[in-house]
């Protein structure tokens, strides 16, 4: 049997370098902004890389829980 090598970012993805932590009573897509500003990225732009990895939805979308 052959054993393959996996690239680390295959195995885990490559975290944001810097993750602000979520506020009480903070919106998602508030967030997101907020990540985004803080990795030197605009905020459309993130929102717009989000949407090609998982399909488009609206912000509002992202806000609204599961229940």
């Amino acid at each position: 049997m052959e054993i393959e090598d996996i690239p680390p970012a295959v195995v885990a993805p490559l975290r944001w370098p810097i993750r602000p932590p979520i506020q009480p009573n903070e919106l998602l897509s508030s967030w997101i902004s907020r990540l985004a500003l803080a990795n030197g990225l605009s905020p459309a732009s993130l929102h717009e890389d989000l949407d090609n990895l998982t399909g488009p939805t609206s912000r509002a979308d992202s806000d609204h829980s599961g229940s």
